[in-house]
């Protein structure tokens, strides 16, 4: 009895801040979606604000549970939960890659059309950076139908969404992305609609992004009275 109580007063002592919830900025909660957020070995997780603190400019944060600290704002994470309101409209995942002594986070940030934002997280040995996969890809593709598709078929701003949009963690090395250019994704049949598949891919350590493109398709706006 006397070694266990020892053992087990040794275990108590040595657990880690996971054990217990840190305590975070205030406004701040763990991500609560459905499938979790957390990298596998359950030591990275994502908090984010509330909305209130989101309307104020506050952004995702990757935190390490085990050291109950803030590894770094995720810049370009543009989420809240408020569980005493109403939800965001937006959604919230991450997929994870073991690479050498840290992970890779791929955290998408989706929208209604579109993605709001694609970020990828690099986290281990103290160092933390993130890559704005989102504008890189918006920039690749908005050069890529440059004079293809209308520059204001969508809207008043842009030309066309990525709709349907898919994307892939494949390793430590890669991420796929693949979606649909789409002028008009709400089928408005008054307006000409252009579509066309893309799948890009980004090179994680050459850090290029490589753009391929299917067919582009139109299909013509119905004539007016019908």
């Amino acid at each position: 009895m006397f070694r266990l109580a020892i053992l087990l007063l040794m275990l108590a002592l040595a657990a880690p801040a996971m054990c217990a919830e840190a305590k975070w900025p205030d406004g701040y909660t763990l991500y609560r979606g459905d499938p979790a957020a957390a990298s596998p070995d359950g030591r990275y997780d994502v908090i984010v604000p509330s909305e209130a603190g989101y309307e104020k400019g506050e952004r995702c944060k990757l935190v390490d549970k085990k050291a109950g600290t803030i590894v770094g704002t995720i810049e370009h994470g543009y989420y809240w939960q408020d569980p005493d309101t109403h939800p965001s409209h937006a959604s919230l995942s991450a997929q994870w890659a073991k690479a050498g002594d840290g992970w890779l986070c791929l955290a998408l940030f989706d929208g209604k059309w579109e993605p709001q934002d694609l970020a990828l997280l690099s986290v281990g040995n103290g160092a933390y950076a993130e890559t704005d996969l989102w504008d890189l890809i918006q920039k690749e593709t908005t050069k890529a139908f440059n004079g293809k598709i209308p520059d204001h078929a969508y809207n008043d701003q842009i030309g066309f969404v990525l709709a349907e949009t898919a994307v892939k963690l494949v390793d430590a090395g890669h991420v796929e992305v693949k979606a649909t250019a789409d002028s008009n994704p709400k089928e408005d049949g008054s307006r000409t609609r252009y579509t066309c598949p893309v799948t890009l891919t980004y090179d994680v350590a050459a850090k290029k992004l490589a753009l391929t493109t299917g067919k582009l398709e139109v299909q013509k706006a119905e004539p007016a009275g019908q």
